[in-house]
């Protein structure tokens, strides 16, 4: 769901003045893949809005200008949430969400772009925006990507990869083999919190 309400204290918060990017977001102890993470906050522009719509929600160029110009009047901010852990032996997760959230009418919503994730050099991902749920506690102090989607690892065959996220197996396909290496789908349900240090 592209637009999802949220509280109006809390949209108003979002849309407060930031100083300066914020940083240290780590996930909770005994999570796995726990990692530092950071959270960047600026303001975006109606025209970045506009390409926005047009990039990601398939929209006419006309009519992203005209819903870019109407949220402009109440504000708009993007957001970027990133979260990076060291496995060790090369297996790197980085993980991150961008959310434009802006209030339109007094009701303030969050727009999910794509989630993108990479682990070493052989397997990477991406989430459907469709799918895509990012929601910061009402303390300020936590938050939380959701999304379901598919990615890609390369591996020797289809009985072997692994994967350092904490990560639902939905079903996956071997999709075609080139240079010796067998490229394998999988659909996956992913889940992360990370908390404000």
């Amino acid at each position: 769901m592209r637009f999802t309400a949220l509280l109006l204290s809390l949209g108003i918060w979002l849309l407060s003045p930031q100083g300066k990017p914020e940083n240290g977001w780590v996930s909770p102890l005994g999570l796995k893949g726990m990692g530092q993470g950071k959270a960047q906050v600026r303001v975006c522009t109606e025209e970045e809005a506009a390409e926005f719509y047009i990039q990601h929600q398939w929209m006419m160029p006309g009519e992203a200008e005209e819903k870019a110009a109407c949220l402009y009047e109440d504000g708009f901010r993007q957001m970027e949430y990133t979260a990076e852990h060291d496995f060790g032996d090369g297996n790197t997760v980085v993980a991150g969400t961008r959310v434009l959230c802006g209030v339109s009418q007094g009701i303030p919503f969050f727009e999910e772009v794509l989630l993108e994730w990479t682990e070493g050099e052989n397997e990477k991902g991406s989430f459907d925006e469709d799918y895509v749920l990012t929601t910061i506690s009402s303390d300020k102090q936590s938050l939380q990507i959701q999304a379901r989607g598919t990615y890609e690892v390369v591996v020797d065959n289809c009985l072997t990869g692994s994967v350092g996220l904490d990560l639902e197996v939905l079903g996956f396909e071997c999709s075609h083999t080139a240079g010796g290496k067998t490229y394998y789908h999988k659909n996956a349900a992913w889940g992360k919190t990370w908390t404000k240090s």
